[in-house]
């Protein structure tokens, strides 16, 4: 009788243990399924391993048709490159690029030992990535309006350079020529919280480029240039950058132009001048300069200053060899020695005759 009834309760215990598997299997099998489906039916994301880049700007599925992934544009010493003598320019660091070729002509202290603050330079870069991350043309006619906490920032810091106000709406293309021509900060600014909702944002998507493009020793901290240690490059590097934007033939062309006119809700006629290729050069007259290299000629430009970069300058010229060359200098006491320095070089070592 005893065995009997431990038989019948090693039979239950057994059913149980079996039904009680069947269940965990089956409610395993279920979760298993959601899993999937979840996984299908939810967009994939982008595995950025920096969290302060926007989350969809490097994804798959987005779209940005301006997008150059070229890769590494540095330009390489050549062989016989010239090392230029210290008394034979004004600025400190200087580098001549022959683009064609990619390679480095003629250079002194522009390797990547050899760090530069490159002041409103930087604002090479933030075009490229303006531009990169619009998805459409049609995003160059979105309208921004300067917001007071931008206004105050870049006032404080005496980074206005066209005098845009408060409440004053503009196109992005418009605030793109105010950057590039009159090197504004508040313009920089909107311009970099409507791509990436906030300039440190918009900074990070800098730094990607920067790697992408092959640069050896640049850090952005911000997207205007002023000053901070943390915030360099050379003139190596920024070469890069300047060919880099060249190569694109919307940039190209806001590089090149020396006056850009439209009308904003405050003022009906809107002016933005270059400020290399018009005011420094009408200055350069003015002090009795010779404003053309004998065999280049300078289509575009960026200047740079803050106290601690000094007068630095980026200059894209087409030789009457039929090719393109740029020089990057920095570290010069005024405008003048920048443009000094500049035709020197080109005159000096490009042999375009």
């Amino acid at each position: 009788m005893i065995k009997n009834r431990n038989r019948s309760i090693d039979n239950s215990v057994f059913r149980a243990a079996t039904l009680l598997a069947i269940s965990i299997s089956a409610l395993l099998i279920i979760m298993a399924v959601f899993f999937i489906i979840a996984k299908v039916s939810s967009p994939s994301q982008p595995d950025n391993e920096d969290p302060s880049v926007p989350a969809g700007n490097f994804g798959e599925d987005a779209e940005y048709p301006f997008r150059q992934n070229i890769g590494s544009v540095l330009p390489e010493y050549r062989s016989d490159a010239t090392v230029i003598g210290a008394g034979s320019i004004k600025s400190e660091n200087i580098v001549l690029v022959d683009v064609n070729e990619g390679e480095i002509i003629a250079s002194r202290l522009s390797g990547q030992n050899n760090i530069i603050y490159p002041a409103s330079m930087t604002k090479m870069m933030t075009l490229i990535v303006v531009y990169e991350n619009l998805k459409s043309a049609d995003d160059l006619n979105d309208e921004l309006t300067v917001t007071e906490a931008v206004h105050k920032q870049m006032t404080d810091a005496e980074a206005s350079g066209a005098g845009l106000e408060v409440g004053e709406t503009l196109t992005v293309k418009d605030l793109i020529y105010a950057m590039m021509l009159n090197s504004d900060g508040i313009a920089s600014v909107t311009l970099a919280e409507y791509i990436a909702g906030s300039e440190r944002e918009f900074v990070a998507l800098m730094n990607r480029k920067a790697e992408e493009m092959g640069l050896l020793n640049t850090n952005f901290m911000n997207c205007t240039g002023l000053h901070n240690d943390l915030h360099y490059s050379t003139c190596q590097d920024m070469a890069a950058i300047m060919i880099y934007a060249m190569k694109n033939t919307f940039c190209a062309e806001i590089m090149k132009t020396q006056s850009y006119q439209t009308r904003t809700n405050v003022y009906s006629t809107r002016t933005f001048y270059n400020s290399l290729l018009v005011t420094n050069m009408n200055e350069a007259k003015a002090a009795g300069m010779v404003t053309v290299p004998d065999n280049c000629t300078v289509v575009a430009g960026k200047t740079g200053y803050t106290e601690e970069s000094l007068h630095c300058l980026a200059t894209y010229a087409v030789g009457s060899d039929g090719k393109s060359y740029v020089v990057i200098s920095a570290k010069a006491n005024s405008k003048l020695d920048c443009i000094s320095d500049y035709m020197y070089v080109y005159n000096t070592y490009v042999q375009g005759n």
